[in-house]
């Protein structure tokens, strides 16, 4: 009976450990998915203005389609 206790304990202790984890990663995510719309905003206005030929010698016209598919 004791080694029952103690291999629930421990595997209560693994649980916890694991939302603690699970937690850590989620908050993770959540910074890392702020920082991508930050960079996406940043970096949005430049690639739409070189793909449609703004401050570049060749002149290339972006289908709205794309345009469209650009945005996040």
């Amino acid at each position: 009976m004791n080694t029952t206790k103690a291999n629930l304990n421990q595997e209560r202790h693994r649980y916890f450990e694991m939302l603690e984890n699970n937690q850590q990663v989620k908050e993770k995510l959540e910074d890392n998915r702020k920082r991508y719309r930050d960079l996406v905003a940043v970096c949005k206005p430049i690639s739409v203005n070189k793909l449609n030929g703004k401050n570049s010698r060749s002149k290339i016209s972006v289908p709205s389609s794309i345009r469209g598919e650009m945005e996040l």
